[in-house]
Protein backbone atom coordinates (compact mmCIF):
# COMPACT_ATOMS: atom_id res chain seq x y z
CA UNK A 1 0.00 0.00 0.00
CA UNK A 2 1.75 3.26 -0.76
CA UNK A 3 2.80 5.71 1.79
CA UNK A 4 0.06 8.19 1.08
CA UNK A 5 -2.69 6.32 0.74
CA UNK A 6 -1.88 4.66 4.24
CA UNK A 7 -1.87 7.62 6.21
CA UNK A 8 -5.56 9.07 4.32
CA UNK A 9 -6.15 5.82 5.44
CA UNK A 10 -5.37 6.35 9.38
CA UNK A 11 -6.80 9.85 8.98
CA UNK A 12 -10.01 8.47 7.88
CA UNK A 13 -9.91 5.80 10.40
CA UNK A 14 -9.08 8.11 13.08
CA UNK A 15 -12.05 11.11 12.03
CA UNK A 16 -14.85 8.49 11.79
CA UNK A 17 -13.81 6.61 15.78
CA UNK A 18 -12.88 3.18 14.21
CA UNK A 19 -9.87 3.38 16.13
CA UNK A 20 -11.97 3.88 19.97
CA UNK A 21 -14.55 1.38 18.55
CA UNK A 22 -12.02 -1.96 17.64
CA UNK A 23 -10.25 -1.01 21.18
CA UNK A 24 -13.31 -3.14 22.60
CA UNK A 25 -13.32 -6.83 22.89
CA UNK A 26 -15.79 -8.33 21.28
CA UNK A 27 -15.65 -10.42 24.66
CA UNK A 28 -16.58 -7.42 26.44
CA UNK A 29 -19.53 -6.66 24.46
CA UNK A 30 -20.90 -9.92 24.57
CA UNK A 31 -20.54 -10.12 28.28
CA UNK A 32 -22.48 -6.34 28.42
CA UNK A 33 -24.81 -8.24 26.04
CA UNK A 34 -25.11 -11.37 27.93
CA UNK A 35 -25.88 -9.50 31.42
CA UNK A 36 -28.27 -6.98 30.29
CA UNK A 37 -30.62 -9.94 28.45
CA UNK A 38 -30.07 -12.42 31.29
CA UNK A 39 -30.04 -9.78 34.52
CA UNK A 40 -26.91 -11.26 36.65
CA UNK A 41 -23.70 -11.77 35.36
CA UNK A 42 -23.85 -15.77 37.44
CA UNK A 43 -26.30 -16.19 34.28
CA UNK A 44 -24.16 -14.41 31.92
CA UNK A 45 -20.94 -16.51 33.00
CA UNK A 46 -23.51 -19.77 32.46
CA UNK A 47 -23.84 -18.82 29.11
CA UNK A 48 -20.83 -17.53 27.99
CA UNK A 49 -18.94 -20.63 29.36
CA UNK A 50 -16.62 -18.13 31.85
CA UNK A 51 -16.46 -17.47 35.38
CA UNK A 52 -17.59 -14.68 37.16
CA UNK A 53 -14.71 -12.86 37.55
CA UNK A 54 -13.46 -12.85 33.88
CA UNK A 55 -17.27 -11.22 33.00
CA UNK A 56 -16.89 -8.99 35.97
CA UNK A 57 -13.60 -7.71 34.07
CA UNK A 58 -14.95 -7.62 30.77
CA UNK A 59 -17.83 -5.41 32.23
CA UNK A 60 -15.39 -3.22 33.94
CA UNK A 61 -13.16 -3.16 30.65
CA UNK A 62 -15.80 -1.64 28.75
CA UNK A 63 -16.73 1.00 31.04
CA UNK A 64 -13.52 1.96 30.97
CA UNK A 65 -13.10 1.91 27.04
CA UNK A 66 -16.51 3.88 26.74
CA UNK A 67 -16.02 5.98 29.70
CA UNK A 68 -19.45 5.54 30.69
CA UNK A 69 -21.01 4.08 34.39
CA UNK A 70 -22.86 1.09 33.27
CA UNK A 71 -23.89 -0.68 36.12
CA UNK A 72 -24.39 0.42 39.76
CA UNK A 73 -23.45 -2.52 42.49
CA UNK A 74 -26.70 -2.62 44.74
CA UNK A 75 -26.92 -5.30 47.52
CA UNK A 76 -23.97 -7.33 45.38
CA UNK A 77 -25.94 -7.29 42.00
CA UNK A 78 -25.59 -4.87 39.61
CA UNK A 79 -28.51 -2.76 37.96
CA UNK A 80 -28.12 -1.36 34.49
CA UNK A 81 -28.04 2.64 34.26
CA UNK A 82 -29.85 4.39 31.77
CA UNK A 83 -26.30 5.23 29.73
CA UNK A 84 -26.69 0.99 29.94
CA UNK A 85 -30.03 0.65 28.36
CA UNK A 86 -29.21 3.03 25.67
CA UNK A 87 -25.76 1.50 24.82
CA UNK A 88 -27.38 -1.87 24.74
CA UNK A 89 -29.72 -1.10 22.14
CA UNK A 90 -26.50 -0.25 19.99
CA UNK A 91 -24.93 -3.57 20.86
CA UNK A 92 -28.02 -5.28 20.20
CA UNK A 93 -28.19 -4.06 16.79
CA UNK A 94 -24.42 -4.48 16.24
CA UNK A 95 -25.02 -8.15 17.32
CA UNK A 96 -27.68 -8.41 14.46
CA UNK A 97 -25.64 -7.27 12.04
CA UNK A 98 -22.79 -9.25 12.71
CA UNK A 99 -25.02 -12.44 12.26
CA UNK A 100 -26.34 -10.95 8.92
CA UNK A 101 -22.75 -10.80 7.74
CA UNK A 102 -22.20 -14.28 8.93
CA UNK A 103 -25.00 -16.16 7.20
CA UNK A 104 -24.06 -14.06 4.02
CA UNK A 105 -20.38 -15.29 4.57
CA UNK A 106 -22.02 -18.68 4.96
CA UNK A 107 -24.37 -18.54 1.66
CA UNK A 108 -21.55 -17.24 -0.58
CA UNK A 109 -19.60 -19.85 0.70
CA UNK A 110 -22.15 -22.47 -0.11
CA UNK A 111 -22.75 -21.40 -3.61
CA UNK A 112 -19.01 -21.86 -4.06
CA UNK A 113 -19.01 -25.28 -2.67
CA UNK A 114 -22.12 -26.65 -4.60
CA UNK A 115 -25.14 -26.88 -2.08
CA UNK A 116 -28.61 -26.20 -2.90
CA UNK A 117 -30.97 -25.67 0.21
CA UNK A 118 -34.82 -26.85 -0.81
CA UNK A 119 -38.12 -26.77 1.40
CA UNK A 120 -41.81 -27.63 0.70
CA UNK A 121 -45.04 -27.67 2.43
CA UNK A 122 -45.74 -31.75 3.48
CA UNK A 123 -47.87 -32.93 0.18
CA UNK A 124 -44.68 -32.14 -1.62
CA UNK A 125 -42.43 -33.69 0.73
CA UNK A 126 -42.90 -37.59 -0.32
CA UNK A 127 -42.47 -38.93 -3.26
CA UNK A 128 -42.52 -35.47 -5.48
CA UNK A 129 -39.62 -33.43 -3.91
CA UNK A 130 -37.66 -37.51 -3.80
CA UNK A 131 -39.02 -37.53 -7.65
CA UNK A 132 -37.32 -33.77 -8.01
CA UNK A 133 -33.89 -34.23 -5.87
CA UNK A 134 -33.36 -37.12 -8.51
CA UNK A 135 -33.81 -35.50 -11.62
CA UNK A 136 -31.93 -32.49 -10.82
CA UNK A 137 -28.95 -34.78 -9.39
CA UNK A 138 -28.49 -36.76 -12.88
CA UNK A 139 -27.74 -32.89 -14.11
CA UNK A 140 -25.72 -31.60 -11.12
CA UNK A 141 -24.34 -35.24 -9.07
CA UNK A 142 -22.18 -33.08 -7.21
CA UNK A 143 -24.34 -30.64 -5.53
CA UNK A 144 -25.27 -30.99 -2.41
CA UNK A 145 -29.05 -30.97 -1.87
CA UNK A 146 -30.53 -29.99 1.58
CA UNK A 147 -34.29 -31.19 1.40
CA UNK A 148 -36.61 -30.01 4.45
CA UNK A 149 -40.27 -29.81 5.10
CA UNK A 150 -42.08 -26.81 6.78
CA UNK A 151 -45.14 -25.03 6.98
CA UNK A 152 -45.88 -22.57 4.61
CA UNK A 153 -45.61 -19.49 6.79
CA UNK A 154 -42.68 -20.98 8.83
CA UNK A 155 -41.28 -21.87 4.76
CA UNK A 156 -41.48 -17.73 3.85
CA UNK A 157 -40.00 -16.94 6.64
CA UNK A 158 -36.69 -18.83 5.94
CA UNK A 159 -36.72 -17.67 2.58
CA UNK A 160 -36.45 -14.65 3.31
CA UNK A 161 -33.92 -15.20 6.53
CA UNK A 162 -31.81 -16.85 3.25
CA UNK A 163 -31.90 -20.16 5.03
CA UNK A 164 -33.66 -21.54 2.63
CA UNK A 165 -33.06 -21.12 -1.86
CA UNK A 166 -36.39 -22.73 -2.91
CA UNK A 167 -39.74 -23.77 -1.87
CA UNK A 168 -42.55 -24.72 -2.21
CA UNK A 169 -45.63 -23.58 -0.24
CA UNK A 170 -49.48 -23.80 -0.26
CA UNK A 171 -52.12 -20.93 -1.29
CA UNK A 172 -50.49 -17.60 -3.46
CA UNK A 173 -47.95 -16.04 -1.95
CA UNK A 174 -47.82 -12.09 -2.18
CA UNK A 175 -44.12 -10.84 -1.10
CA UNK A 176 -41.98 -7.76 -3.02
CA UNK A 177 -38.81 -9.60 -1.28
CA UNK A 178 -39.66 -12.88 -3.03
CA UNK A 179 -40.17 -14.14 -6.71
CA UNK A 180 -43.19 -16.01 -6.39
CA UNK A 181 -45.04 -18.25 -9.52
CA UNK A 182 -47.75 -20.02 -9.38
CA UNK A 183 -47.24 -23.67 -8.92
CA UNK A 184 -50.77 -25.75 -9.13
CA UNK A 185 -53.56 -24.72 -9.69
CA UNK A 186 -55.36 -28.81 -10.35
CA UNK A 187 -59.14 -30.00 -8.49
CA UNK A 188 -58.70 -31.59 -5.25
CA UNK A 189 -59.64 -34.97 -5.98
CA UNK A 190 -61.52 -38.44 -4.46
CA UNK A 191 -59.38 -41.09 -2.92
CA UNK A 192 -60.73 -44.49 -1.82
CA UNK A 193 -59.54 -48.08 -1.90
CA UNK A 194 -60.15 -50.43 -4.69
CA UNK A 195 -62.36 -51.98 -3.21
CA UNK A 196 -64.65 -49.09 -2.27
CA UNK A 197 -68.50 -49.27 -4.60
CA UNK A 198 -67.35 -46.03 -6.14
CA UNK A 199 -63.74 -47.12 -7.17
CA UNK A 200 -65.60 -49.22 -10.09
CA UNK A 201 -66.97 -45.75 -11.54
CA UNK A 202 -65.50 -43.60 -13.89
CA UNK A 203 -68.03 -40.47 -13.20
CA UNK A 204 -68.30 -39.81 -9.66
CA UNK A 205 -70.79 -36.49 -8.33
CA UNK A 206 -71.26 -34.65 -5.21
CA UNK A 207 -75.13 -36.77 -4.69
CA UNK A 208 -73.04 -39.66 -4.73
CA UNK A 209 -71.03 -38.78 -2.10
CA UNK A 210 -74.66 -39.08 0.00
CA UNK A 211 -74.11 -41.07 3.08
CA UNK A 212 -70.59 -42.11 2.77
CA UNK A 213 -67.73 -41.81 5.09
CA UNK A 214 -65.28 -38.95 4.24
CA UNK A 215 -62.00 -38.26 5.06
CA UNK A 216 -61.12 -34.55 5.36
CA UNK A 217 -58.84 -31.62 6.54
CA UNK A 218 -58.99 -29.87 10.07
CA UNK A 219 -62.29 -27.27 10.09
CA UNK A 220 -59.84 -24.25 9.43
CA UNK A 221 -58.55 -26.12 6.12
CA UNK A 222 -60.38 -23.72 3.44
CA UNK A 223 -60.33 -26.95 1.03
CA UNK A 224 -62.39 -28.71 3.74
CA UNK A 225 -65.07 -25.06 3.70
CA UNK A 226 -65.42 -25.43 0.01
CA UNK A 227 -66.58 -29.19 0.33
CA UNK A 228 -69.14 -28.77 2.69
CA UNK A 229 -70.19 -25.46 1.00
CA UNK A 230 -70.99 -27.40 -2.13
CA UNK A 231 -72.57 -30.46 -0.02
CA UNK A 232 -74.63 -28.32 1.95
CA UNK A 233 -75.91 -26.40 -1.07
CA UNK A 234 -77.22 -29.42 -2.76
CA UNK A 235 -78.41 -30.37 0.00
CA UNK A 236 -76.36 -33.26 0.25
CA UNK A 237 -75.75 -35.20 3.69
CA UNK A 238 -72.31 -37.09 4.01
CA UNK A 239 -71.51 -40.19 6.59
CA UNK A 240 -69.27 -39.82 9.64
CA UNK A 241 -66.10 -37.89 9.16
CA UNK A 242 -62.71 -38.60 10.24
CA UNK A 243 -60.43 -35.46 10.54
CA UNK A 244 -56.73 -34.70 10.20
CA UNK A 245 -54.15 -32.11 9.52
CA UNK A 246 -52.16 -34.16 7.20
CA UNK A 247 -53.11 -34.90 3.63
CA UNK A 248 -50.99 -37.86 3.58
CA UNK A 249 -52.65 -39.30 7.01
CA UNK A 250 -56.05 -38.32 5.06
CA UNK A 251 -54.95 -40.51 2.19
CA UNK A 252 -53.68 -43.67 4.78
CA UNK A 253 -56.89 -43.62 6.18
CA UNK A 254 -59.04 -43.58 3.31
CA UNK A 255 -56.96 -46.76 2.10
CA UNK A 256 -57.76 -48.16 5.29
CA UNK A 257 -61.45 -47.84 4.55
CA UNK A 258 -62.13 -44.91 6.98
CA UNK A 259 -63.53 -43.17 3.87
CA UNK A 260 -63.61 -40.92 0.76
CA UNK A 261 -60.55 -38.92 1.26
CA UNK A 262 -61.34 -34.90 -0.56
CA UNK A 263 -57.65 -34.38 -1.06
CA UNK A 264 -54.56 -32.65 -3.40
CA UNK A 265 -53.47 -35.17 -6.15
CA UNK A 266 -49.90 -34.66 -5.78
CA UNK A 267 -51.27 -36.51 -1.89
CA UNK A 268 -53.15 -39.47 -3.36
CA UNK A 269 -50.05 -40.54 -5.69
CA UNK A 270 -47.97 -41.13 -3.10
CA UNK A 271 -50.13 -44.76 -2.22
CA UNK A 272 -51.67 -45.56 -5.55
CA UNK A 273 -49.17 -48.33 -5.67
CA UNK A 274 -50.30 -49.48 -2.47
CA UNK A 275 -53.98 -49.76 -3.70
CA UNK A 276 -55.74 -46.16 -3.71
CA UNK A 277 -57.70 -44.63 -6.29
CA UNK A 278 -58.15 -41.60 -7.77
CA UNK A 279 -61.29 -40.48 -8.90
CA UNK A 280 -62.27 -36.65 -10.17
CA UNK A 281 -64.44 -34.31 -8.83
CA UNK A 282 -65.74 -31.62 -11.37
CA UNK A 283 -68.98 -30.11 -9.54
CA UNK A 284 -66.32 -29.31 -6.56
CA UNK A 285 -64.36 -26.12 -7.00
CA UNK A 286 -61.63 -26.04 -5.14
CA UNK A 287 -58.18 -25.89 -7.19
CA UNK A 288 -55.04 -26.88 -5.10
CA UNK A 289 -53.20 -23.92 -5.03
CA UNK A 290 -49.52 -23.80 -4.40
CA UNK A 291 -47.13 -21.46 -5.03
CA UNK A 292 -43.35 -21.93 -6.13
CA UNK A 293 -40.71 -19.55 -4.64
CA UNK A 294 -37.21 -18.20 -4.50
CA UNK A 295 -35.64 -15.28 -3.55
CA UNK A 296 -36.54 -12.22 -5.41
CA UNK A 297 -32.76 -9.96 -4.24
CA UNK A 298 -30.60 -13.26 -6.05
CA UNK A 299 -31.30 -14.09 -9.55
CA UNK A 300 -31.58 -17.63 -10.22
CA UNK A 301 -28.48 -19.11 -12.21
CA UNK A 302 -26.75 -21.84 -12.51
CA UNK A 303 -27.99 -25.21 -10.89
CA UNK A 304 -30.49 -23.24 -9.04
CA UNK A 305 -32.39 -22.30 -12.24
CA UNK A 306 -32.04 -25.76 -13.08
CA UNK A 307 -33.56 -27.24 -10.21
CA UNK A 308 -36.75 -24.68 -10.40
CA UNK A 309 -37.00 -26.23 -14.07
CA UNK A 310 -36.67 -29.39 -13.21
CA UNK A 311 -39.16 -29.15 -10.11
CA UNK A 312 -41.75 -28.25 -12.72
CA UNK A 313 -41.09 -30.65 -15.44
CA UNK A 314 -42.14 -33.18 -12.15
CA UNK A 315 -45.00 -31.40 -11.49
CA UNK A 316 -46.22 -31.44 -15.29
CA UNK A 317 -45.22 -34.90 -15.03
CA UNK A 318 -47.07 -35.96 -11.87
CA UNK A 319 -50.26 -34.07 -12.57
CA UNK A 320 -50.46 -35.80 -15.99
CA UNK A 321 -50.18 -39.18 -13.95
CA UNK A 322 -53.09 -38.04 -11.70
CA UNK A 323 -55.08 -36.87 -14.65
CA UNK A 324 -55.30 -40.48 -16.18
CA UNK A 325 -55.51 -42.76 -12.82
CA UNK A 326 -58.93 -40.52 -12.33
CA UNK A 327 -59.90 -42.14 -15.53
CA UNK A 328 -58.39 -45.51 -15.07
CA UNK A 329 -60.82 -48.57 -14.00
CA UNK A 330 -59.15 -50.43 -10.98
Amino acid sequence: MPRCYQCCFHDWVCENGIVSIMRIETRALEAFASVMKLGTVTAAAGVLARSQPAVTRSLQQLEERTGLALFERRSGRLVPTPEAHELYETVRETFEVAGKVERRAEEIRRRLRGELRVACVPAFSQRFIAQAVFDFSQLYPDVVVQVSTRFSAVLAEDLRAREVDVGIVTYHLLDETLSCSTFTTCNEVLAMPREHPLATRRNVGLRDLAGERLVVLGDKDPYRHRLEQALAAAEIVPGTLTVTDSSTTACSLALCGLGIAVINPISALELVGAGLVMRALPELDAPYVTTLVHRHDVHPTGFVRRFLEVVQKVRDRELARANELCKSMP
